[in-house]
């Protein structure tokens, strides 16, 4: 008996020569299918008959596919800000409690990896330039508390001052210097 006997052997299809139509045809099928106006890369890859990739290397980004398609986009193209990007970073860094890995970072993101890459020339450049981002953040917050802590009891005006012309002003609506007010007895 053949070691194969209970199985059918079938080739797989042939996709080579694939027309723009089909792939296009079959985008529309997988919205159709899933009852949407969009198709995620993931949506298309469970039930679409290629690989995302082909279409993406045929038509250059998901995004001309889906308007090759005449589907809605299935996020947002533009106007994140490295702000944004950079507190998603911060998220995931906390929740996992360590630096993040690509991988971690694909599957626990808003955003797209791809995303942090071509903005910030890739995922270690992304990092460090969060690294430069997270610790401004704190050596201003630090200079600010000092600053605050020296002359709350003094002059409030002058300290409001002397952050303005900081360019770090804003940190005294943060809760953190709300609280800080209160203990110190200034509100």
């Amino acid at each position: 008996m053949k070691v194969g006997a209970f199985m059918k052997f079938e080739l797989n299809e042939y996709h080579r020569n694939t027309s723009d139509e089909e792939l296009i045809e079959d985008l529309k099928r997988v919205a159709k299918l899933l009852q949407k106006d969009s198709v995620t890369i993931d949506d298309y890859n469970q039930y679409g008959q290629f690989h995302a990739t082909t279409l993406t290397r045929r038509f250059k980004s998901w995004f001309c596919c889906l308007e090759k398609a005449e589907l809605k986009m299935s996020r947002s193209l533009l106007n994140i800000s490295d702000e944004d990007l950079f507190e998603e970073i911060e998220r995931v860094w906390v929740c996992i409690g360590k630096q993040p890995s690509y991988a971690q970072m694909r599957d626990s993101s808003k955003y797209s990896v791809g995303t942090y890459e071509k903005r910030f020339g890739g995922w270690r450049a992304s990092l460090e330039s969060f690294i430069n981002y997270i610790n401004c953040i704190d050596e201003n917050l630090q200079e600010a508390t000092d600053l605050f802590k020296y002359v709350i009891f003094k002059d409030y005006d002058y300290y409001e001052y002397m952050l303005e012309d900081k360019g770090i002003k804003d940190y005294l609506n943060t809760e953190y210097f709300q609280k800080l007010e209160k203990e110190l007895g200034k509100v």
